[in-house]
C-alpha cells in the first residue's frame, strides 16, 4: 500500500529511516509478521525502492540518486510493461531503463506508439506522474464458477446461467451501482484434454470464449442480466456437456442516481388525479342511468327513495347550491314557530328537509362538480364549464349534453366531426391539448415559476397538465429536457 508520509514526518521532525524503523516494529509487535518499507519521491520510486528493500528490509530512494540507480533497473521491473511490450523491446535491444535513457522519442514511437513510448522514458527517469489516490474505484462486478461444471443438457445450462444471474445481480445491487456492458465467460474443455480432469470435477485444460454486449439501458435486475446472458450463451453455442466453467462479468458500472422524493410525489400526484377523475366518471355514468331527472321522471324517483324510507313522496329534487333551495329556506323561516315545532314533532318517518336533503345530495355532488349553481338545467352554455365538459370521456359528455337539450347550444364550443376525414369520431379536449407544446427551455422556465409562486397547491388540471407534459417529452426522447425540469421543480 503507499501512504504519504511528508506531514509525519514535518510534525514529528523525524528522518525517513528512523520513520521507516518505528512503523517495521510497531507491525511485527502487533502481528508477528516482518515487512518491507521503501520511500521514494512518487509511487514508481517508492515501489521500485521496496522491491529492492526485501526481504524484512527498508531502503529509501534518495532524489539525488534516482538517475543513477534507474540505469540498471530492468524494463519488465516497471509497471505496466507487460510480455508483449518486453519482447518489442528486446528486438530493438532494449533491456534496461539506461537503454531507454539514450534513446529518442521518435525511434520508440515508431515501434510502440506515442502515449506507450512517451511513459516509458519518464518512468527510465524515475518520473511518475501518476497522483497517489486512496479512494478505490471499482470497475467491475463478477461472478465465475470453474469447479464442478458439468450438465447434460442445455436446460441445465440455462438454470445454471439464470441462477448465476441472480448471484451477480446480488452483488451489484450491494455496490449500489448499474451496469452497461455485459460479459459472458465460459470455459470449453479443450479437444486434446481428457473428458475426466486430473483434479475431481475441476475444469482441466480449457478454451477460453468471451463474448460482450454493451446495452442501451442499464442493467440493474437479474431478469434482464439473465436475458443478455442467454443470447450470448446461444451465440456462441457451445456443447453444454462440454463445459467447464461459466461466468458473468458486468462493466461500466455507473452509480445509481438518488430518488428525487418531490419527483416521485408530483408523479404519484398526477396519478392519483387521473383515477379521481375517471372514478368520478364512472359515478356519473351511474347517476345518469339511474336517475333520468331532466326528462319528467322526478316524481318516479322521488317514489321510489320514498317508498325506501317509508315517507311521503315529494314533487320536485333540487340541487343542493341552487338559489331555489335558499328560496325555500327563506319561505320556511317565515312560517310560524308554532308549525316549525309541529313539524319537527312528527312520528312518522324523517322530517321533510331531511328528505329532501337526501334525495338533492346525491345527484348534487357529482353534477355540481361540472357545472355551476342553478336553479334549473341551463341551456346557457356560459353557464356550464366548457373545460371540464371537455374533459369527461366522449360518451358521458354526449349524455351530458342530450339530457340537457344542449345539443344546437354547445355545438360551436366543442369540436365538431370531420366527415372528410374517413368519418372519425372528434378528438375530444384533453389536457394534452393545453400542454406547452412548441415552447422550448427558456419559455417555458418563467411559465413554470410563475406558477409555483401563485398556487400553495396545484389544482388537478395543472398537475395532468404537467404531467402530460413529462410523458410527452419522455416519448420523444428529449431526457435532457425532463432533467432540467426535474432539477428546477426539485
Amino acid at each position: 500500500m503507499y501512504v504519504d508520509i511528508t506531514k509525519i514526518l514535518h510534525d514529528a521532525s523525524i528522518t525517513v529511516e528512523q520513520w521507516a524503523t518505528h512503523i517495521r516494529k510497531e507491525i511485527m509487535d502487533a502481528t508477528g509478521c516482518p515487512c518491507s518499507t521503501g520511500f521514494g519521491a512518487n509511487r514508481l520510486q517508492a515501489r521500485l525502492a521496496t522491491k529492492k528493500a526485501k526481504p524484512a528490509g527498508q531502503f529509501h530512494l534518495e532524489p539525488d540518486k534516482v538517475e543513477d540507480y534507474m540505469t540498471e533497473i530492468s524494463l519488465a521491473d516497471l509497471p505496466g510493461v507487460g510480455h508483449a511490450t518486453v519482447v518489442k523491446l528486446h528486438a530493438l535491444g532494449l533491456k534496461t531503463c539506461g537503454d531507454i535513457q539514450t534513446i529518442s522519442h521518435s525511434h520508440l514511437q515508431a515501434d510502440l506508439g506515442h502515449k506507450t513510448a512517451e511513459t516509458l522514458i519518464e518512468q527510465a527517469r524515475g518520473i511518475d506522474s501518476k497522483p497517489l489516490n486512496f479512494e478505490h474505484e471499482r470497475k467491475s462486478v463478477s461472478a465465475d464458477v470453474n469447479y464442478g461444471i458439468r450438465f447434460n443438457d442445455k436446460t441445465e445450462a440455462l438454470n445454471f446461467l439464470q441462477s448465476l444471474s441472480e448471484e451477480v445481480c446480488n452483488r451489484l445491487l450491494d455496490t449500489g451501482m448499474k451496469a452497461r456492458c455485459l460479459t459472458l465467460k465460459l470455459l470449453i474443455r479443450a479437444p486434446e484434454a481428457p473428458k475426466e480432469t486430473a483434479k475431481f470435477l475441476g475444469c482441466g485444460i480449457c478454451n477460453s470464449v468471451n463474448r460482450s454486449t454493451t446495452t442501451g439501458s442499464l442493467l440493474s435486475d437479474a431478469t434482464t442480466i439473465y436475458k443478455e446472458a442467454k443470447t450470448l450463451f446461444e451465440r456462441i453455442n457451445a456443447p453444454p456437456s462440454e463445459l467447464r466453467g461459466v461466468g458473468i462479468q458486468l462493466t461500466k458500472l455507473e452509480k445509481t442516481p438518488p430518488v428525487n422524493s418531490a419527483l416521485s410525489r408530483f408523479l404519484q400526484q398526477n396519478c392519483e388525479k387521473q383515477e379521481e377523475i375517471k372514478s368520478s366518471s364512472n359515478n356519473n355514468n351511474n347517476i345518469n342511468k339511474t336517475s333520468d331527472i331532466t326528462n319528467g321522471n322526478t316524481e318516479d324517483l322521488v317514489s321510489h327513495q320514498s317508498d325506501l324510507n317509508g315517507i311521503k313522496p315529494q314533487n320536485e329534487v333540487k340541487f343542493i347550491n341552487s338559489p331555489e333551495k335558499k328560496q325555500t329556506k327563506d319561505n320556511d323561516k317565515k312560517e310560524s314557530k308554532a308549525t316549525e315545532t309541529k313539524t319537527k314533532l312528527e312520528k312518522r318517518g324523517r322530517q321533510k328537509n331531511n328528505t329532501n336533503n337526501k334525495l338533492k345530495r346525491k345527484p348534487s355532488n357529482d353534477l355540481e362538480k361540472y357545472f355551476k349553481p342553478q336553479t334549473k338545467p341551463s341551456n346557457n352554455v356560459n353557464d356550464i364549464d366548457i373545460k371540464v365538459l371537455s374533459e369527461l370521456p366522449e360518451d358521458l359528455r354526449r349524455e351530458i349534453i342530450k339530457e340537457y337539450g344542449l345539443e344546437n347550444k354547445i355545438s360551436e364550443s366543442l369540436p365538431k366531426n370531420d366527415n372528410s376525414n374517413n368519418n372519425k369520431s372528434p378528438e375530444p379536449l384533453t389536457p394534452t391539448n393545453y400542454t406547452f407544446d412548441g415552447l422550448d427551455w427558456e419559455e417555458l422556465k418563467p411559465i413554470i415559476l410563475n406558477w409555483l409562486h401563485s398556487e400553495t397547491k396545484p389544482t388537478d388540471i395543472d398537475v395532468i397538465m404537467m404531467g402530460e407534459h413529462f410523458k410527452k417529452l419522455v416519448l420523444d426522447g428529449k431526457i435532457e429536457d425532463v432533467k432540467k425540469m426535474c432539477s428546477f421543480l426539485y
